[in-house]
């Protein structure tokens, strides 16, 4: 699925797969207070706990991430996390 998905473009805005060098801004999104008062926990994310579950995504088979830019400026992300037990995608 990662290759179908990675680096679809259009004119203005593309959609890329999540590298290594955007743990910061994932974790200053994940942080923004409009997102953690949405979040199931809204205590803020230490760097410590999101450089573990960013790696682990990273290396994990059963998950995608995207990031999508408009005029090359990161505006969204998409995740898509494999239910293996249930075969679907959420």
């Amino acid at each position: 699925m990662r290759e179908k998905i990675s680096n679809h473009k259009n004119s203005t805005t593309r959609l890329r797969t999540v590298t290594s060098k955007d743990e910061s801004l994932l974790l200053r999104w994940a942080n923004d207070p409009s997102v953690r008062q949405m979040a199931f926990n809204s205590t803020e994310i230490s760097v410590e706990d999101h450089k573990n579950w960013f790696n682990s995504k990273l290396n994990d088979l059963k998950s995608s991430i995207y990031i999508l830019e408009d005029f090359d400026t990161p505006v969204g992300l998409i995740r898509f996390d494999f239910n293996e037990e249930d075969q679907y995608f959420y």
